[in-house]
């Protein structure tokens, strides 16, 4: 196994992307030797120096070295997925059986693939400009919930896939805070929203959430 040594994360305090891999972080109890903050709503991930990191100039980012090489990770999926191979014998983030493998990697795509680029601000103000935002981002967000909703009770237990909390948790938890953001009526998704309440009384969660972040506060 590679040895993996300071770690550098680049996030937004309020970024579902960013909320995701803080949780994978802290459930695999890997604690970043430096915090490096993004604040999306000033721009600063357009500015030059973080396009010479990311070029894509969004959030997240982690930086690692390993066998004393310097490289940047691109894409929470696949920075979630390079942790969980990295230490599998920490709270191993996929399901032993192939087919629940299966199911957590659907609702992971669900999450990142058709709801959260829909609902990102990037494309949410190209789209209504920042009047019309919450309820764009509302809009495609109850557009997925609606697929999640009938497709839990076929997997899910107190998390989504059974009672031991995998990568689809790992996803949904930043989905759901930001449909409470957008003001969306939980008690529309009764099996999202028990779910979502059995993972927030875990600690790894909680200390992931937005408002424990030191920037919630400024």
């Amino acid at each position: 196994m590679s040895e993996i040594s300071d770690i550098t994360l680049y996030a937004f305090w309020r970024s579902g992307a960013s909320y995701r891999l803080r949780t994978a972080l802290n459930l695999k109890k890997i604690v970043p030797n430096k915090n490096v903050h993004i604040d999306i709503l000033k721009n600063e991930q357009r500015s030059e120096e973080y396009l010479a990191v990311n070029p894509a100039g969004i959030v997240p980012v982690l930086i690692v070295n390993s066998n004393g090489q310097q490289h940047t990770l691109y894409q929470s999926p696949a920075i979630i997925e390079f942790l969980d191979e990295l230490h599998p014998e920490i709270n191993p983030l996929l399901p032993k059986s192939l087919i629940e493998r299966q199911k957590a990697r659907a609702i992971v795509n669900i999450i990142a693939c058709d709801i959260s680029p829909l609902q990102s601000l990037k494309c949410g103000r190209k789209a209504v400009g920042d009047e019309g935002f919450l309820e764009w981002a509302a809009f495609w967000i109850v557009e997925g919930f609606q697929v999640l909703e009938k497709l839990l009770p076929e997997t899910s237990g107190k998390y989504c896939i059974g009672d031991i909390v995998t990568v689809a948790d790992v996803f949904l938890v930043p989905q759901v805070y930001n449909a409470l953001r957008c003001k969306i009526d939980m008690n529309r998704f009764p099996n999202i929203h028990k779910i979502y309440e059995n993972l927030m009384k875990i600690d790894e969660f909680i200390q992931a959430s937005p408002e424990m972040q030191p920037q919630a506060n400024l």
